[in-house]
């Protein structure tokens, strides 16, 4: 359920922004994905489309239509900000980030791996302990 408060502060971003509601081509298509029968059966997926700037969002946050509508308007205000002012949003910021902490993993995975690697080929090359030689035993002369 989004507020009337919710749905006042959209607007005025809208504003700042100048996107009118005349500008936006709205429709309602069938969802996919979990959420159950209800889902498959109602067109509850909101896809916009924003005339002047091209900018298409497809949203289908929730169930409910209306929830939908909202999160799919902010995010339309969210891109076009972006377009705008040429920042990054804080979705692209979080993307960036984990991808510098999988590379980071990855680099180390990889520097285990080859020092496990290099080890091994050390031990490999390490000769085998020298065995002494086996004593040969002789008669003496105290032993008759």
């Amino acid at each position: 359920m989004v507020t009337s408060k919710k749905w006042q502060s959209l607007q005025d971003w809208m504003a700042k922004l100048n996107i009118v509601d005349s500008d936006i081509i709205e429709q309602f298509i069938i969802g996919s994905g979990s959420g159950g029968q209800n889902l498959h059966k109602t067109a509850n997926c909101v896809l916009l489309i924003h005339a002047k700037s091209n900018t298409q969002i497809k949203c289908q946050h929730s169930r409910s239509r209306e929830t939908s509508r909202y999160i799919a308007r902010q995010r339309l205000c969210e891109k076009i900000d972006e377009q705008q002012h040429d920042i990054r949003s804080k979705r692209q910021q979080q993307i960036a980030k984990l991808r510098k902490q999988k590379q980071k993993r990855k680099k180390r995975a990889v520097d285990k791996h080859n020092k496990q690697y290099k080890s091994k080929i050390k031990q490999s090359r390490k000769s085998p302990p020298q065995n002494n030689p086996p004593q040969v035993l002789t008669k003496t002369a105290h032993d008759k």
